[in-house]
């Protein structure tokens, strides 16, 4: 899975060039009180091995030729029903969680047929399926309350209030803080840009579940007694939007924004067993993408939404284990390539 980067970059929004003009679109989320927006998510990306360089105690391994692909595709369709937006924020959200579901698929093949092929193949099943949740803004202490319609839903999925963006799935933090017009530019925040690429992995409550050769379901189980002694994530980017005016689209007129977003998520973390035996792994992920979103200009509200673009990925372990007397050290590097995609399409329902 693509790792989960503690966010630490935040930029302003703002449009460029000059004064506000006294005219021109405004793109604000305003939905109407009472209003149902069905909404459909979908992420994909897949990579593929370029190189792979392995270290034995400071000597270089030749390794073996191999091929290596991952691929990864997630979905989700939820229902929001609105009452009331204050100050550009709902201030009551009905949210049914309709479908949620996704795939992992892991190939490895030694090109020179002399280790086994390896496949690995993961699908994800989350508890939120078929829940509803009441969320409640509250002002005073900035975070989204979560309550369940159901007394039967686990209480853990619902008890730990969001913080910020994670109601978030209009993203509203695509827009500029005035009226546009065509040709006008505005950035973007690299922290809640990243935020909407990967909750669909991370904010969901997904469980891997393992589909044996057999078409059967293994539940995977988590490691007992494994504790990282230190875990450290950056991010970097940029990301701008250009407004491209306005177009119809389904007889909705809508505006259109041209996006441009370029991301750098890291994430490692070190681990000292009881035997002393020292293990650590670090993962850098780059992300290249361009797309437009259309704005519901009537409705205030996110209509459609196209990402594609390229990803990189390095990643790193290395491990330091004494055996008998003798301490051996490993390291390994892997570089892979590949593609990512991000849509969203919403339909007003009634």
């Amino acid at each position: 899975m693509l790792i989960h980067a503690l966010l630490i970059l935040s930029l302003p929004v703002r449009v460029q060039g000059g004064e506000r003009p006294a005219t021109g679109d405004e793109l604000v989320f305003r939905p109407a009180e009472g209003l149902v927006l069905e909404k459909h998510f979908e992420l994909d990306w897949e990579t593929s091995l370029e190189d792979s360089r392995s270290i034995f105690d400071g000597e270089p391994s030749e390794g073996v030729s191999t091929d290596e692909t991952v691929e990864e595709r997630f979905e989700l369709r939820v229902v929001d029903t609105y009452s009331g937006v204050n100050g550009g924020v709902p201030a009551h959200v009905l949210r049914e969680f309709e479908t949620l579901g996704g795939l992992y698929k892991y190939r490895w093949v030694d090109l020179e047929g002399e280790e086994e092929d390896v496949e690995l193949r993961l699908s994800y099943e989350s508890d939120l399926q078929g829940v509803s949740l009441g969320l409640l803004w509250d002002a005073e202490s900035e975070v989204w309350e979560r309550e369940s319609l159901d007394p039967e839903v686990d209480p853990e999925l619902v008890a730990a209030p969001w913080e910020g963006s994670e109601e978030d799935l209009d993203f509203r933090f695509l827009l500029p803080d005035g009226a546009v017009q065509v040709g006008d530019r505005w950035e973007l925040d690299p922290e809640l840009l990243a935020r909407m690429l990967m909750q669909l992995e991370y904010e969901l409550a997904f469980t891997p579940v393992l589909e044996d050769e057999g078409g059967g379901l293994l539940e995977l189980a988590e490691p007992e007694g494994a504790e990282t002694d230190d875990e450290r994530g950056s991010l970097l980017g940029e990301a701008s939007a250009r407004y491209l005016g306005s177009d119809e689209d389904g007889g909705r007129d809508c505006g259109k924004i041209e996006l441009t977003i370029e991301l750098h998520l890291g994430q490692g973390w070190s681990e000292v067993d009881e035997d002393g035996d020292r293990f650590e792994s670090a993962s850098t992920r780059m992300l290249e993408l361009q797309g437009e979103a259309l704005w519901d200009l009537a409705g205030g509200h996110l209509r459609t939404l196209d990402l594609e673009g390229s990803l990189e990925v390095e990643d790193y372990f290395g491990m330091t284990i004494q055996v008998d007397d003798e301490v051996l050290e490993t390291e390994n590097y892997d570089s892979s390539a590949g593609s990512f995609g991000f849509r969203v399409r919403t339909r007003r329902e009634g």
